[in-house]
């Protein structure tokens, strides 16, 4: 039975894995996915229903397009419209062609390499009713096909075909009050309200009896990570009218596992096989997956197969990761995480997707790649984002951990048109199909070690019976993770605590800030957004982006200086919809500026300035501080609100302050007291360390220095260093601070550098809001303007490629007698003069003291077209020579 069995598997499958048996295994291998070949029409230019069924239909008003796309999503890539981010083209869309119904329709044949004695069609995602027709055979309709997270599959195998299928879909937009995909305050909406197919559409293809949503569970030993203990759990259904006896294989690092099973007819059965049954589901010395700052992202694979008989029937492959994920709450009652029973300051970015869903796979891979470059360790998912499962299969193979969950979309009524109050804005007689939806989405992705919490609600919380019936699902699909109830645990001005009975408090916040805050606020507060416990979302407001890319979005007449089309690539409404609460401080802080090139230049100054504290704070405050996430890490659109790195993956002065503040090893200044601070962030303890201090006036003269040797640190701790002495009281003074950090070789291991003002920053708390804390005083930086010049040569050597990328070094080196402040370095392509994105600096808006040589490596795409390269400096005060 055997050999036939593994014969059969050889030949049908042209797969991408193979086991130890040669056996050959794929995530899927049973699924088929329509992707390409779809046609896109406004229902109002289709006179012929009946037409649309028969094969090779025609019409000159169709739309080629593949899935994923939402409706205008597709006609944007198929250039039917004008390029909807230039200037406000946005708002000037109508909206009145996607008030009705559009159609998606295919041709497709079945996989013959496949058994097909029972076919379905999964549907992933649709947005937001759906009327579904195979062959003429209408199989679903638009009154009970519904909601964007609901996956819904449907047994076709009595209307398929093995060649020539055509599949119609007409997809129907979201009305007033359904709880779609939201946008909340971030940008202006899509003509469209994302209606269309926003995930794949498959055709899954079996014999008798089929595998349902297999899922490994990982128990680790925590004390020694010699064992771990797995549990492979899933669902078999029998999809004929007769009894079937069959064995399920299991393949796993070598061993077979074998399951044999009887199903009576069309019974569906949950197995489950664990260690106490199988020895081989136990792991010696198993290689564990951690966050990339923590430690390496090793994946395991599980292979199974189904037969019948001895006849094959269905085979499936799951990729996971061994390790373990808890909350807890600490001395002074804030929740934090722990991967493999170890502390994990959560430093993280809000993600958000393009504004039309549209998924590039090489843009979505460069983005991920940047959250690791920027030493970050998490994404927050406001949301279940992610056309595809790429994006946590990538954080699964980077080690970027993801907190998901649903928006807030779904809390205020002004996003959902339904009446608000403190909980989600989910009626009892949606409960149990919200409920469903969920669990959907856990199922969906529950095998990515990267996934380390289910959220159930942003700022509000799941009334009492919907929490009730989350608690129940989840313990059902998936206990291994914690489940987090809100991200808030009071509402801002109100004695209004969120928790419940069940849960406890949800020990987390998110109370502000959102706009510009000081970077002293961050170690100052003690009430609000500051460094302690766990701010969910937040952060130091607009991230202006830089000229080049205001240029792609802004015509010339608009470029300065700021107005209605820089205010409308912000954020909505008039609370993020406008400059008007950074401005002003930018202004005072950094002087006003006369054109956009100044303008520009300056603002990365400010955005690097003021990321970087907010970072540094919670390192330093650990283990009172558990972690922030960066309210945002990107755009869905081109625009200036909160972002790290741009539409266009251009990095702002943000990125790079962000990247310096999460260093591993990170010689802190704390605004607030004044104090050096040494922060590890590894697992390991470090021995030997000497912290360099020099303090420089405008004039690059030496003001104060001092060496503190000798320093041990252990890990994931921190420790106070010496406090600054403070030149001036409130006056306009400014100095430079200069910190380095080497080990016990006396090798430099990091670096930073500060301008202080002697002007203390006093914060405004009377006058907080959720969104921000101004100032009655700020600093004045404006000085920094009138910086004596600095010569800098520079020297451009490539080095070769590398896992894809070509490396290259700059060679720096500072030979006047002043400091070169803030120095940019740009990658330009040497035919079109635009830079070369993504980049990887090693690091970026530098300083470089008087006669101080670095060397500072980069990645960048190593194209096809091996384009030429032009490397640039940027300069603040000085020249390249």
């Amino acid at each position: 039975m055997f050999a036939r069995l593994w014969l059969g598997l050889t030949i049908m499958m042209t797969l991408n894995g193979m086991n130890a048996t040669g056996l050959s295994f794929d995530r899927g291998a049973g699924e088929t996915e329509l992707k390409k070949g779809w046609t896109l029409i406004s229902s109002e230019f289709v006179s012929d229903r009946e037409a649309l069924h028969e094969l090779n239909w025609k019409s000159s008003e169709v739309v080629n397009t593949q899935i994923p796309a939402t409706v205008f999503g597709a006609l944007v890539d198929a250039g039917a419209v004008e390029d909807p981010f230039w200037d406000k083209r946005l708002a000037d869309f109508e909206t009145a062609p996607y008030d009705q119904s559009w159609i998606y329709r295919t041709e497709f044949d079945l996989n013959a390499e496949l058994p097909s004695e029972w076919v379905e069609l999964v549907f992933e995602g649709i947005n937001y009713r759906a009327s579904v027709w195979l062959n003429g055979e209408k199989i679903a309709d638009a009154s009970t096909f519904e909601g964007p997270y609901k996956m819904a599959r449907f047994d076709v195998t009595a209307h398929a075909n093995p060649t020539g299928n055509v599949l119609v879909v007409e997809i129907f937009p979201p009305v007033k009050d359904d709880l779609t995909i939201g946008w909340v305050d971030w940008n202006p909406y899509p003509p469209d309200d994302n209606m269309g197919i926003w995930r794949p559409v498959k055709i899954k293809q079996s014999g008798a009896v089929s595998l349902r949503s297999p899922f490994v569970i990982t128990k680790l030993d925590l004390e020694q990570f010699a064992t771990a203990e797995l549990e492979l759990q899933g669902v078999l259904e029998n999809h004929t009218a007769e009894s079937q006896q069959g064995i399920l294989t299991v393949f796993f690092e070598g061993d077979k596992v074998e399951f044999p099973f009887q199903l009576e007819a069309f019974e569906s059965r949950q197995m489950s096989l664990s260690p106490v049954e199988f020895e081989s589901l136990q792991v010696d010395n198993p290689k564990v997956w951690w966050p990339h700052d923590l430690g390496a992202q090793p994946l395991y694979h599980m292979d199974m197969s189904v037969s019948v008989g001895g006849n094959f029937s269905e085979q499936q492959r799951v990729r996971f990761g061994i390790r373990e994920v808890c909350d807890y709450i600490n001395a002074e009652g804030h929740r934090g995480w722990k991967v493999n029973g170890k502390e994990v300051l959560i430093r993280g970015g809000g993600w958000v997707d393009d504004l039309f869903l549209r998924e590039d796979p090489v843009k979505l891979e460069a983005q991920l790649d940047y959250v690791k470059h920027m030493n970050l360790n998490t994404v927050r998912l406001e949301g279940f984002w992610g056309s595809t499962q790429r994006m946590f299969d990538l954080c699964d193979e980077k080690g970027i951990l993801l907190m998901i969950g649903w928006s807030c979309h779904w809390e205020w009524e002004g996003y959902c048109n339904r009446p608000a109050d403190n909980y989600l804005l989910i009626r009892p007689d949606e409960e149990e199909f919200q409920v469903q939806s969920f669990a959907d989405q856990v199922k969906w992705v529950r095998n990515n070690p990267s996934v380390i919490m289910w959220v159930f609600g942003s700022d509000m919380i799941p009334r009492p019976s919907l929490e009730k019936r989350l608690w129940e699902v989840l313990d059902q699909v998936d206990p291994t993770r914690p489940r987090l109830l809100g991200c808030r645990n009071q509402a801002f001005g109100e004695e209004l605590y969120f928790g419940s009975e069940a849960y406890g408090p949800v020990a987390v916040k998110m109370i502000g800030p959102y706009h510009y805050v000081t970077p002293n606020y961050w170690y100052e507060d003690k009430k609000l957004g500051g460094a302690f416990g766990f701010n969910t979302e937040t952060g130091p407001g607009l991230q202006p982006a830089v000229l080049e890319s205001v240029k792609r979005f802004t015509p010339e007449n608009k470029l300065w200086p700021l107005n209605d089309v820089w205010d409308f690539h912000t954020g909505r409404g008039e609370t993020f919809g406008d400059f008007k609460h950074w401005i002003g401080p930018f202004e005072a802080r950094y002087g006003a500026s006369d054109s956009v090139e100044d303008f520009s230049a300056w603002a990365q100054v400010s955005n690097y300035e003021a990321i970087r504290p907010m970072f540094e704070a919670f390192a330093a405050n650990k283990p009172v501080a558990t972690g922030v996430i960066q309210w945002m890490l990107n755009s869905s659109f081109p625009n200036h609100l909160w972002q790290l790195y741009d539409y266009y993956l251009m990095p702002t002065g943000a990125f790079y302050g962000t990247k310096k503040a999460c260093q591993p090893l990170n010689p802190i200044y704390d605004y607030y007291t004044g104090e050096v601070v040494l922060s590890n962030d590894t697992l390991q303890n470090e021995e030997g360390l000497e912290v360099e201090l020099r303090l420089y006036g405008l004039d690059s003269e030496l003001i104060w220095s001092k060496k503190v040797d000798s320093l041990d640190l252990a890990a994931q701790s921190v420790m106070d260093v010496v406090k600054v002495p403070k030149l001036g009281v409130d006056d306009d003074s400014v100095t430079f601070l200069d910190l380095r950090l080497r080990d016990a070789q006396g090798k430099e291991i990091a670096n930073n550098f500060y301008w202080v003002s002697s002007r203390h920053e006093t914060l405004n708390y009377e006058d907080s809001t959720w969104y921000h804390t101004p100032n009655n005083q700020y600093a004045d930086y404006s000085v920094l303007r009138n910086l004596p010049q600095a010569e800098v040569e520079s020297r451009f050597v490539e080095r070769g490629v590398e896992n894809g990328k070509r490396i290259a070094e700059v060679e720096l080196y500072n030979p006047s007698d002043h400091i070169a402040f803030f120095i940019e370095l740009q990658l330009k392509d040497s035919i079109s003069g635009d830079s070369i994105l993504p980049v990887f600096w090693e690091d970026n808006y530098v300083s470089l003291l008087a006669g101080e040589r670095r060397t500072i490596r980069v990645e960048f795409p190593d194209s096809d077209k091996k384009q030429g390269v032009d490397f640039t400096l940027e300069f603040l005060n000085a020249e390249n020579l």
